[in-house]
């Protein structure tokens, strides 16, 4: 029997459980239905109508919850329609602003520029008198500068010709001298290496060549051979006369050490056998027909007296007895050959590029017998 009550009790205790009410977490209730237990099985049964309850129920609940969904989705959708219309707002109003900026920008810079092309042209008009003044001074500068120009130009090219005909006419130490204002004073040079040329049986050339044809000659001639001696710096050319052509080395103010004098001499002494060249490659046919020009040439090394003779076409005139003897060693002479005094070659020193080929004793006017020398090359 206490076994049978204590069933008893357990089965009302299990109805009582699960007949219990089922509440929602806001504490409504979702649904109430009675349960019973089968005495066989022991499993719980519901009732079909409180199950189609239960689900209506729940159906009405999701429904609920659905439209709140829905209302809330609506009012943010609102709200976001909202906010973009007025953000588009914004936009709009800051393009507006931004448009009517760059136009009150361009409106301000096109003023700026026509009030600065304004004062621009106040300014140029009102120098425009001053403006004009200083083109005409600056014309009338300029007018004389040319001018200036213009007549130092002529004076420049004058005094180089003067120069240049002085220089021809005179050594390089008495054109410095007359430059500077000094008066050239006689003076005397050591040694002087001194040689003549003339054109060998130059008498009976002038008896069978007209006087023109002699003056073209000699013309053509000296031409060329004051071009060889323009060549050599330590070189002058004394004078020509008729066909006698007299040079001069070694005539400068300054003095001269032995090896100075050995190249005055050394100089020369290449001229002459550069003209006796000239000559022998010359042809003179047109000029003289089938009459043969020769040239002698004979040197001598010495002492010179000089000095500006005159002062109207002046001359720079040597004298001594080296004159005379250069002179003798010319006349003296063959044609073609180049004859040397012993003195010349005494000069040279220890010089041995030249050879020489002894002549012999002559006679030589004033000064008795002398032996001389052919230059070999």
């Amino acid at each position: 029997m206490a076994n049978g009550n204590a069933a008893d009790d357990d089965t009302e205790n299990q109805s009582e459980s699960v007949s219990e009410g089922t509440t929602r977490s806001d504490g409504s209730n979702l649904s109430l239905h009675e349960k019973t237990v089968n005495p066989v099985t022991g499993q719980v049964e519901e009732d079909e109508g409180a199950k189609e309850k239960t689900e209506t129920e729940k159906n009405s609940l999701l429904n609920k919850d659905t439209k709140v969904l829905s209302e809330s989705e609506k009012e943010m959708l609102t709200l976001m329609d909202s906010g973009n219309e007025r953000n588009r707002g914004i936009v709009m109003h800051h393009k507006k602003i931004i448009t009517e900026l760059k136009q009150l920008h361009r409106f301000v810079l096109s003023q700026k520029a026509k009030e600065h092309r304004r004062k621009t042209a106040e300014l140029i008009k009102d120098h425009e008198e001053e403006i004009e003044q200083i083109k005409v001074e600056q014309a009338s500068i300029m007018k004389e500068l040319m001018e200036t120009h213009l007549q130092s130009e002529e004076m420049r090219a004058d005094t180089a010709l003067s120069q240049n005909l002085l220089g021809m006419m005179l050594p390089a130490h008495i054109m410095e001298k007359i430059e500077l204002g000094v008066v050239p004073e006689p003076e005397s040079f050591g040694c002087v290496s001194l040689f003549f040329t003339d054109i060998f049986e130059f008498k009976k050339l002038v008896a069978s060549v007209s006087p023109v044809q002699i003056l073209k000659l000699l013309n053509v001639l000296y031409t060329r051979f004051d071009a060889v001696i323009a060549k050599y710096s330590q070189l002058y050319k004394v004078e020509s006369v008729a066909d006698t052509y007299m040079v001069a080395a070694g005539l400068s103010s300054h003095v001269k050490s032995k090896e100075d004098i050995a190249e005055c001499t050394i100089q020369a002494l290449n001229c002459c056998i550069e003209l006796q060249g000239l000559v022998k490659s010359m042809d003179f046919s047109e000029i003289v027909g089938e009459h043969g020009v020769k040239l002698r040439i004979g040197i001598h090394s010495g002492t010179i007296n000089a000095g500006l003779i005159g002062t109207k076409m002046s001359r720079y005139c040597l004298f001594g007895d080296t004159v005379n003897t250069a002179s003798r060693m010319c006349t003296t002479g063959d044609a073609s050959k180049i004859q040397v005094s012993p003195q010349t070659i005494l000069v040279l020193g220890e010089d041995d590029q030249f050879e020489f080929e002894i002549r012999g004793e002559i006679e030589v006017k004033g000064k008795g017998m002398m032996r001389t020398y052919w230059l070999i090359h």
